[in-house]
């Protein structure tokens, strides 16, 4: 039978060994908790007063400096698609931003909790770092860009990537994977999507264009629609006004047959 009291106090013990608030030298107090970066180092959290009793913890920048060794344009972050996905991210673990720091202000009671949020938020802060490493390397992409070379040439369809939708506030910052157009027909806006974080951006994009009333007609196209989170697939399945999604691209038949659909009325 579990003894709950030796296990309480079991678990207090090593998370008390577990987490230390340390002084440097130069009398700067920082928390050494056991939250690491992709690279073995600890999360670097600083430990510092605040008004009426409460304490700031804060990353001090570092978790903004990381991110600029994969690209100089940090702002990227704080703008767009990825902007809001930040600024949820924010929002959802009660932490705030200032000129890149990110930090929580807590009384002593709040201080447990607020550090394990804090972590928590820092983490997905870093992980929009891997949507371009995963743009990058993604067979996936490689794979959708050749079946639509070869859909548009058949079917006489001009194609322009990274589409920034005309007349849309910030549209450098609203891209769209694919607009293919066929002549006389309204184009087709096509969202490639392998994993939950393209899921989170594309919803964001149109959910940024249904706002100012841009007339579209989206089409998502899955990696693998099976491993996309339900939570946020529904999220997009709302977002997705009048658009359709294909499952997967295993075969060029279902994609080539909803393009055809949508821009020659027909199949293919």
């Amino acid at each position: 039978m579990i003894n709950k009291k030796s296990l309480q106090d079991a678990l207090c013990k090593q998370l008390c060994t577990d987490v230390r608030i340390v002084e440097r030298r130069d009398g700067v107090l920082m928390i050494d908790a056991p939250f690491e970066h992709p690279d073995g180092d600890r999360y670097s959290l600083y430990l510092k007063e605040a008004a009426a009793g409460r304490f700031r913890i804060s990353d001090g920048a570092d978790t903004m400096m990381r991110l600029s060794y994969d690209t100089p344009d940090v702002e990227k972050y704080f703008r767009g698609g990825k902007g809001e996905f930040l600024k949820q991210i924010l929002r959802e673990n009660m932490v705030e931003e200032k000129e890149g720091e990110f930090f929580t202000e807590l009384s002593p009671e709040q201080m447990s909790g607020g550090i394990f949020r804090l972590c928590q938020a820092l983490s997905k802060i870093y992980d929009l770092s891997y949507l371009d490493r995963d743009y990058a390397r993604s067979t996936f992409y490689h794979d959708l860009k050749d079946l639509i070379k070869e859909i548009a040439r058949d079917m006489n369809i001009k194609v322009t990537r990274n589409y920034q939708p005309e007349g849309v506030p910030d549209a450098e910052d609203y891209t769209v994977d694919y607009s293919l157009a066929a002549k006389g027909r309204p184009p087709l806006f096509l969202f490639g999507v392998p994993g939950d974080n393209k899921v989170k951006l594309v919803t964001i994009t149109l959910q940024h264009l249904t706002i100012h009333k841009y007339q579209m007609r989206p089409l998502v196209v899955f990696e693998n629609q099976e491993k996309i989170s339900r939570r946020y697939l529904s999220r997009l399945t709302n977002a997705n006004i009048g658009g359709f999604q294909v499952s997967s691209i295993v075969s060029k038949e279902p994609l080539a047959k909803n393009i055809g659909m949508h821009l020659n009325g027909g199949g293919y």
